[in-house]
């Protein structure tokens, strides 16, 4: 009997955690990596008088604002509402700060039980370089006193490297195919360049900066394509599981990326807080995306922990399903009510009606409600069908299970049946396997029966 995935062969290399280092190796690597980490927060907490500094100064020009600096009027409107920028960024550095320490958690997790595995060391020092680099902090240490330039510029240069290894090698730990090993090699002398000519990502209001991210923006294509190709082409049942699990958590936070470049095109205002009318606008709207952002980084590092250690793998298809149908509801709702509340308000003043626009809001709220279940029902099937491969459909039988067709079976099927469940009446088929009503001949009480692909059931005692 197969035990469990590794000795059904499902890897392709005989060690199904992908490149492991040897112990003299792995002792080494923890020094490394305990010594990266005290560096990374240290530095940062060196730089936070700096930011500090800097944060509480307004901006004397748009062209010269550093990132997240405000304007004279901000700083009024934050003292009209109580609070100070001092106050602000202290409570943004806490916000960071708390990010940091579960990223550090989850970081030393993954490590601790994955000690000797490259790619479980590549994941933990990523999410601790990735979350010190939030505040930019070092960058405005590096404004401060140019001496520290060097040092800014290899912390950032360091985690465009880790984001680099970790694209390119989750999840086997293995360049795949073997050219892009030399993709990441050119990106690590990219940023040593960056690093021995520096300037170029310090300066983040200067008109370069945005030709600068080019080559950032063409790695992170080359990373998803990647993912992309070994999802595909090349990766196993597990593998797949861990590379869904970590391009949810990237792909969700892309996209809140994605929401706002889209309105800051709509409303350019919101990129250039000066252009706005009321500053305290500006204020609250830079308060929130702030705190956005930091929710949806933290669905990185879980990601991450579920990813690498392998962790209820399979429950990330009912996560995706769901976002899915909730996901699609929601927005399409939301049109219909938008839309049926504009239309139905413009009837109401052309009819002269009573009410106005808290009939229209009524009538469209109704409408709204009326449409949920049938909706729900509809994009349940089509993302079942169009996303998944499954058609199910539940009908009652018209026939009793006596005279029912009942499905031939080949002698390995009738080997995978738990005991003498006849007559079998297929009820749907899915990726996942084919379910069939039947009856216990013991107790005599209706049954379901699910017959599995044989690299799904390969998997079910180990991942159960």
């Amino acid at each position: 009997m197969i035990a469990n995935a590794e000795q059904a062969g499902l890897y392709r290399s005989s060690d199904s955690r992908g490149p492991q280092m040897r112990p003299p190796v792995a002792a080494a690597m923890v020094a490394v990596w305990i010594a990266a980490v005290v560096a990374a927060i240290g530095a940062n907490a060196l730089a936070f008088p700096a930011r500090l500094r800097e944060y509480v100064v307004p901006c004397a020009s748009p062209g010269t604002a550093a990132l997240g600096q405000m304007t004279a009027a901000e700083h009024e409107a934050l003292q009209a509402m109580g609070t100070t920028p001092a106050a602000v960024l202290i409570w943004c550095e806490s916000v960071v700060g708390l990010t940091l320490v579960g990223c550090l958690a989850v970081g030393a997790v993954i490590y601790l039980r994955r000690r000797t595995s490259w790619i479980a060391f590549v994941a933990s020092l990523f999410l601790v370089f990735v979350a010190v680099s939030i505040p930019f902090n070092l960058p405005a240490l590096a404004r401060e006193n140019p001496a520290f330039l060097h040092v800014a510029d290899g912390f950032h240069a360091t985690s465009l490297v880790l984001v680099a290894l970790l694209l390119y090698l989750l999840p086997s730990g293995r360049f795949t195919p073997r050219w892009t090993r030399w993709v990441v090699a050119g990106w690590v002398v990219y940023q040593a360049v960056r690093v021995a000519f520096p300037g170029s990502r310090i300066g983040v209001t200067a008109s370069h900066a945005q030709l600068a991210m080019i080559p950032d923006a063409a790695l992170f294509a080359g990373g998803v394509a990647n993912q992309v190709w070994r999802y595909r082409r090349q990766s196993r049942a597990v593998e797949r599981q861990q590379i869904k699990w970590a391009v949810a958590a990237f792909a969700i936070h892309v996209a809140v990326f994605a929401v706002v470049v889209t309105t800051t095109l709509v409303y350019p205002a919101l990129n250039d807080r000066h252009l706005l009318t009321n500053p305290a606008h500006s204020v609250l709207y830079e308060f929130a995306l702030f705190h956005v952002y930091m929710l949806t980084f933290l669905l990185i590092p879980a990601a991450l922990l579920f990813s690498i250690l392998r962790y209820r793998l399979w429950d990330i298809d009912y996560l995706i399903h769901r976002s899915l149908v909730y996901g699609l509801l929601t927005a399409g709702l939301l049109l219909l009510f938008a839309v049926t509340a504009a239309v139905l308000q413009q009837l109401v003043q052309l009819l002269d009606a009573p009410g106005g626009l808290p009939v229209a809001l009524a009538l469209a709220l109704v409408a709204a409600g009326g449409v949920f279940q049938p909706t729900r029902r509809a994009l349940l099937r089509l993302v079942d069908r169009w996303v998944y491969g499954i058609a199910v459909e539940v009908r009652p039988s018209s026939t009793t299970y006596a005279d029912a067709n009942t499905l031939s079976f080949t002698s390995a099927d009738s080997r995978t049946l738990p005991g003498e469940l006849r007559p079998l009446e297929l009820i749907g088929n899915g990726s996942m396997g084919s379910v069939y009503r039947a009856e216990d001949p013991v107790s005599g009480r209706q049954v379901a029966v699910k017959i599995q692909p044989p690299e799904v059931a390969q998997l079910s005692r180990e991942y159960a």
